[in-house]
């Protein structure tokens, strides 16, 4: 301010240069103010006009200085210092005296007398509007410029994420039909030509691509629910569907908690189109429906479009419906025996769940809400019950009682009501102990610690049942089984055993173990397996007398476990019988028992024998049958010889041909997945999906050209990467663009061929992330990495 005051103080006195022998004269207010102009004979008008000419194009610059401008102009409206707007008014003025004063000193006069016009009121704001004046004003370099209206982004509108292929034509023509400007006004795009994925802008509405979701279910029932045997069949179609999604199915209970309600399935991305199963929860005691909801989601978990149904629940309790017992008779008949649950003894949900979790609810019952699901595996502590519960509704299903236990999860605050099994044949099951809950044992080792003595039992023996028992059919002792009652009293046949089960959880207090037998119950001739003792009580008592029959004295197994390529040697000694045979079953090779000794013929009461088994980890399981009399059972696991540096499904059963071994190897991230290169191979992992693919690197050093350039951030694949991605759109749409350039880097491989066919590898990526897949003609399945 101070420099563009010094600028008008020279501006004044440049003006009273031109009149150096005048006097402004005042007649009084009101009057025209006038100024007696002197002409001197040595002033040019040239010289007078480029004085003045200079004067005002500094205080233009000044002006622009002080109000910090970088342009030489100033734009309309725009707001200055007063004293500034003043100045430039008041140069505006002037400039029709100079042109007076130069036409007078023109006509060589020596002196006149002129009145300057009436001045202005300086106003607090300067803009380019010039002021109307009969004389042009000469030319201070402001320009005026119009200013483009603000644009303002549709708030009310929802937000939708671009996404790979996405053009702005193609999301207005999904998103309501509208014109590309409009949409792009909506946005305030600067460009209605470029828009990038990962992007947000305002559509009129989502677009929609789930074309149905419907169901066949005409409603289900409240007691197939709570015992989780309650499924809705539903359909679904879903059209122009994005690359990397995936649908999801839900249930939302009327507290507006969610629960994923599938069943589980061997392929991870459900198809655009099909049909199958959910296993909804049973809500509150008086919801009349269940509400099922499917999404589209993108692999980040967020929602593209989602449809909902409605099922009835028919059949809701009433009362009289269900009966509840007392904890006492929750192991009597018509309830299946205890399985050594008790309060304040551990236990863990079942691996065998057929479901997404077990629920565990606020009360027994069909009492209240869904707190949670509990996942296989999940640990507990039972800290009530049990309260048992049987029902008189009508149902699809044989279920007709269960049993439930109040539970608090480990390492959680979640504490609530689960069901211990449905009746039929112990669809839902809690045990004790850790992932393997019990080791099965035979022979002398059922009889020492933690067992107890022996209590006179013994094969072709008789014993009487001291309480009400459930006699289970099954094909072998701890099997899948049906319940046959067998009432107090009840005398038997011991047809073979004992087998006993002894609980190893990772828990200081573990229980005592029990003992099987497998009897015939005299009076009706059924046969079955049953308890010799429980956890605080016997069972079944001796009704004394020599055993009559055969008896197995020894069947033994070794090395007590294999692995792969190793020999087994089997030895037995049975008395009071002609001969026996030994079948042996690996659990994982669908197909009948095999007999031990090839051809299957009979053989001598003692023996042994060597024989090869499968090369496969799993379970081999022997049995030595006396025919027409017993059988006795023997388990030998198989283990792999080396482990996998990473844990998966995909490498079960098979084991790896040694530790992991540093290879050459190459990774580059795309941005829906990624590409590994090793021993002259190419694989491609596509996050949306279980499947990738694989090929053989054909590059030959040939230049990788594509007619596309890539989005800013982004780069073209090259090499062995580029020529797949080139040259297969499927790769190409699926994994979009590189994010980064290719990265050589040491990999850790493992290895394994398949009984089946393929290889199995296990991996590392050079994050120090492991991953396992399989590869199998023409593709890949993999597990994410971790």
């Amino acid at each position: 301010m101070r420099r563009i005051v010094m600028l008008l103080t020279v501006l004044v006195l440049l003006m009273a240069a031109c009149a150096p022998g005048g006097t402004p004269t005042s007649t009084g207010p009101g009057d025209i103010p006038a100024a007696n102009l002197t002409a001197s004979p040595t002033f040019s008008p040239q010289e007078a006009q480029g004085t003045l000419d200079a004067a005002v194009q500094a205080t233009v610059m000044a002006i622009l200085v002080e109000t910090q401008r970088a342009d030489s102009t100033l734009q309309a409206g725009e707001a200055i210092n007063t004293a500034i707007a003043a100045t430039v008014t008041a140069i505006t003025q002037q400039t029709a005296v100079m042109q007076t004063v130069t036409a007078v000193a023109q006509a060589s006069q020596p002196s006149a007398t002129f009145t300057l016009p009436p001045s202005i009121t300086p106003a607090a704001t300067f803009t380019a509007t010039p002021v109307p004046s009969p004389t042009r004003a000469p030319d201070l370099g402001i320009v005026t410029t119009v200013a483009p209206p603000p644009c303002t982004i549709r708030q009310d509108w929802p937000v939708y994420t671009v996404m790979a292929g996405d053009t702005l034509a193609s999301v207005a023509a999904r998103t309501g039909g509208m014109a590309v400007d409009d949409l792009a006004r909506a946005s305030c795009l600067p460009d209605a030509s470029r828009i990038e994925v990962g992007q947000q802008i305002r559509v009129p509405r989502l677009p929609a691509y789930i074309t149905s979701f419907t169901t066949s279910t005409g409603a289900v029932e409240a007691v197939s629910l709570a015992v989780r045997e309650g499924y809705v069949n539903v359909s679904w179609v879903v059209g122009d569907r994005p690359a990397g999604t995936n649908l999801v199915f839900e249930q939302v209970m009327p507290s507006g908690t969610v629960y994923n309600v599938e069943l589980p399935r061997d392929v991870n991305v459900v198809s655009s189109s099909g049909s199958g199963n959910l296993a909804p929860i049973l809500p509150r005691g008086d919801a009349t429906q269940i509400r099922l909801r499917m999404r589209l989601v993108t692999s980040d978990n967020r929602t593209l479009d989602s449809r909902e149904l409605s099922v009835p629940v028919v059949n809701p309790p009433q009362a009289g419906s269900f009966t509840v017992s007392e904890p006492g008779r929750c192991f009597d008949s018509p309830y299946r025996p205890g399985f050594n649950l008790t309060v304040g003894w551990h236990g863990y949900v079942a691996s065998y769940l057929p479901f997404k979790g077990l629920p565990v609810t606020s009360g027994p019952g069909f009492g209240g809400d869904v707190l949670g699901l509990l996942a296989s595996g999940t640990r507990f502590v039972v800290t009530d019950g049990p309260f048992c519960f049987n029902t008189s509704l009508p149902v699809a299903s044989s279920t007709s009682n269960w049993r439930q236990w109040k539970v608090r999860v480990e390492n959680s605050n979640l504490e609530g009501w689960v069901i211990e099994y449905a009746q039929n044949a112990g669809r839902v099951r809690l045990n004790i102990g850790a992932a393997q809950q019990t080791t099965v044992y035979t022979g002398a080792a059922c009889y020492q610690s933690p067992f107890p003595p022996a209590r006179g039992l013994a094969v072709g023996g008789q014993a009487r049942a001291l309480m009400a028992l459930t006699l289970w059919v099954a094909p072998g002792p701890d099997a899948a089984f049906t319940n046959i009652d067998m009432p107090a009293n009840a005398t038997m046949t011991l047809l073979e055993g004992p087998y006993c089960y002894r609980v190893e959880p990772s828990y200081p207090a573990a229980t005592p173990g029990y003992r099987e037998w497998r009897v015939r119950i005299d009076s009706t001739g059924q046969e079955g397996w049953t308890y010799e003792y429980g956890t605080d009580a016997a069972y079944l008592e001796a009704l004394g007398g020599s055993p009559t029959g055969p008896q197995i004295v020894t069947f033994t197994a070794s090395p007590a476990s294999l692995i792969p390529g190793q020999n087994l040697t089997v030895s037995w000694d049975v008395r009071g019988a002609n001969n026996v045979s030994i079948t042996w079953r690996h659990n994982l090779i669908q197909q009948a028992s095999q007999p031990i000794n090839g051809d299957g013929s009979l053989l001598p009461l003692t023996g042994q024998i060597t024989f090869d088994p499968p090369d496969q980890v799993g379970v081999l399981t022997l049995s030595l049958n006396v025919p027409g009399a017993l059988t006795q059972y023997l388990e030998v696991p198989i283990t792999c010889q080396y482990a996998w540096q990473t844990t998966s499904s995909l490498l079960l059963n098979v084991c790896p041909t040694g530790d992991p071994q540093p290879v050459q190897a190459a990774y580059q991230p795309f941005e829906n997945g990624f590409m590994l290169w090793q021993n002259a191979t190419v694989w491609a992992f596509y996050t949306g999906s279980s499947q990738g693919w694989f090929a053989n690197d054909t590059w030959a050093g040939e230049e990788i050209t594509f007619g596309q350039t890539p989005p800013e951030g982004r780069t073209q694949p090259v090499r062995g990467f580029g020529k797949l991605w080139v040259t297969s759109e499927a790769i190409r749409q699926s994994l979009g663009w590189a994010t980064a350039p290719e990265q050589a880097y040491t990999m850790q491989l493992q290895s394994a061929t398949m009984p089946g066919g393929g290889i199995a590898y296990a991996v590392t990526l050079p994050d120090g992330r492991r991953m396992a897949l399989r590869v199998i003609i023409p593709g890949i399945t993999w597990d994410q990495p971790r």
